[in-house]
């Protein structure tokens, strides 16, 4: 008998720790791939694969539908007050106007010579390459990607309405009322050759990211989206790095309001994605902030849309994660990071990210730090906070007091909601129309960036 009950309490013994073992060790490993399979990737490897099989699907649907009936479109296009006549057709692809370049080149009395998939424009102390296979464009050595695709049909190339300004260096006003752009020769040089934004020096890093933008709410304006493009300017031509948290689609159900650009064609959603592409053009690093940034009932911007009394399965985080990637590829905006809506994540849905971003702009849950933390879990992802926090209603002083804090050991990282700022910025017109704005010094965002450079530092990007 007492063999027995030895024996069973041996068995007891090693029926629990197998127990423990497989509950806290091979568990929560295994877990993450199964329930990963049932809504998404299972590995980083398996995330890549995901993402370049949908921009590569995105490439071909795009050259196999631009030209078709159902994306013809209308634009009220003026350069110098003269409407320009089409002699192509417009078309409208997920929100981006696509014109016949040589339209616009005629009229501005610019070369363009093609031979096989390269451009070449040329005026009067002006140059452009433009190399169509590899989807850039250059001037004077400086080059950018070009942010809408590109066909070529009938002897005729189309590009989108944002690269064809930028790469003729014209300056642009949008009218929603009318549905008109007016554009006009900049009386600046070409934003291209004032590339100061990688340059490295031996300044002490800080870091800004630009908070809940989306094609809603205060923003689906023009005046809105004018003075967005007005921050740009600024940050760019101050050789200041800077990112923008994204959210991809607008949700309102108090006023039935679900704006997304990928289904949703519109003028003000063109312009918007406009602007988007306004900015990366100026050094913007964009990310995905969430997906709808809300949950149920919930407006965007003000809910959160995966924090854990949602109650949502590892299959519906999943689904709304991938469904912002989808929506960014879709529209080809390159993100480079992940920001839980309010930083209201759990170790579990922080999992997830990790198999699609090398990059979380946001502390690690567990760890909270306040630098760069490298995951324990991959050994790859990078958790970014942002330990200053944002600037509370207009008390720049206190967002100056923590960034001249050096005792502090904190990364000088930040967060600024963009809407702040647009008092500080007078938009205006001259006689004949012509868009430019007046930005006062005593704005907070160059405030902020004055004293950066009076402390020795210099905005960078997460990626340095």
């Amino acid at each position: 008998m007492y063999i027995r009950k030895k024996g069973l309490k041996i068995v007891l013994i090693a029926f629990l720790m197998g127990y423990l073992v497989i509950g806290f060790v091979i568990i929560p490993r295994w877990n993450d791939k199964v329930l990963l399979s049932t809504g998404g990737v299972t590995t980083r490897k398996a995330a890549r694969e995901f993402v370049n099989d949908l921009k590569r699907s995105e490439k071909e649907k795009f050259k196999s539908e631009l030209l078709s009936n159902k994306h013809l479109s209308k634009l009220n296009l003026y350069i110098e007050n003269k409407k320009i006549d089409f002699n192509g057709k417009v078309f409208n692809y997920n929100n981006r106007y696509y014109i016949p370049l040589d339209d616009i080149t005629k009229y501005l009395k610019i070369n363009m010579d093609k031979e096989d998939s390269n451009l070449t424009l040329s005026g009067e102390g002006y140059q452009c390459d433009i190399n169509l296979e590899k989807s850039y464009w250059r001037i004077k050595g400086n080059r950018r990607e070009l942010r809408g695709d590109w066909i070529s049909r009938e002897d005729k190339v189309y590009l989108s309405l944002a690269d064809i300004v930028d790469i003729l260096n014209l300056n642009a006003s949008f009218d929603s009322k009318k549905e008109e752009v007016r554009c006009f020769k900049s009386k600046k040089e070409s934003f291209i050759l004032n590339d100061t934004q990688g340059t490295l020096t031996k300044k002490k890093t800080a870091l800004i990211r630009i908070e809940d933008v989306t094609a809603g709410s205060i923003y689906l304006k023009d005046d809105s989206m004018e003075k967005l493009r007005a921050m740009g300017d600024l940050l760019y031509d101050e050789g200041s790095a800077y990112h923008i948290a994204w959210i991809p689609r607008y949700v309102n159900p108090e006023k039935s309001e679900d704006n997304d650009l990928t289904r949703d064609t519109s003028f003000l959603n063109s312009e918007f994605l406009y602007t988007l592409d306004y900015l990366i053009n100026r050094g913007a690093m964009v990310g995905l902030h969430g997906y709808t940034h809300q949950y149920g009932n919930e407006e965007s911007i003000i809910g959160s849309e995966f924090q854990e009394k949602n109650k949502l399965s590892r299959e519906e985080e999943v689904r709304r994660v991938e469904a912002a990637i989808k929506n960014a590829i879709a529209l080809n905006i390159p993100y480079k990071f992940f920001e839980t809506p309010h930083y209201r994540s759990s170790a579990r849905f922080q999992t997830v990210l990790e198999n699609y971003f090398d990059y979380v702009y946001e502390p690690c849950i567990g760890v909270w730090n306040k630098k760069i933390h490298i995951s324990d879990r991959n050994k790859a992802t990078k958790y970014v906070p942002a330990p200053l926090g944002y600037v509370e209603d207009r008390n720049v002083q206190d967002m100056i007091n923590k960034i001249k804090d050096d005792k502090s050991k904190e990364l000088k990282s930040f967060f600024y909601h963009p809407g702040k700022e647009f008092d500080d910025i007078v938009l205006k017109r001259e006689g004949n129309g012509y868009p430019y704005y007046e930005y006062k010094d005593t704005s907070m965002l160059k405030t902020m960036i004055k004293e950066l450079n009076k402390d020795g530092y210099k905005l960078r990007y997460i990626t340095n």
